[in-house]
């Protein structure tokens, strides 16, 4: 048993030492942190990252759809207007986070809606079809 907390101790922390450096990088926000930001800066994008069927199933309200997983994401986004701060999500957060690097090292300001449409729709926010 000592023998496996020598090797899976140092895994454990290597993981969590860069989730912390990953995480210091990126702005996440709850969805209450999200309508503030909403309401405050109006010139916000919202930039659903999904694919278009699930944006046609329901989307943040005046949300804009660029799917993550495309090959033209990189060219779409070069065309966003990099003084606007841009919140990002998708189903839960996963494709939100490739999102989110890929949008940051291309100079945006970038926040990331923390558990994704799902959790914005069980917590009974608004969304559009």
């Amino acid at each position: 048993m000592k023998s496996l907390w020598r090797w899976a101790m140092p895994v454990i922390m290597l993981v969590a030492a860069g989730w912390a450096v990953f995480a210091q990088g990126t702005n996440q926000v709850v969805p209450d942190k999200a309508v503030e930001l909403m309401k405050s800066q109006p010139s916000l994008i919202v930039l659903d990252v999904r694919t278009a069927g699930e944006y046609a199933g329901g989307h943040l309200v005046g949300a804009i759809n660029i799917d993550v997983t495309k090959s033209e994401f990189d060219k779409r986004i070069a065309r966003l207007d990099k003084k606007k701060p841009i919140l990002v999500y998708c189903a839960v957060g996963g494709r939100s986070a490739k999102a989110t690097k890929m949008l940051t090292e291309a100079g945006f300001t970038v926040y990331d809606l923390v558990g994704g449409f799902s959790r914005w729709q069980r917590e009974g926010r608004p969304s559009e079809r």
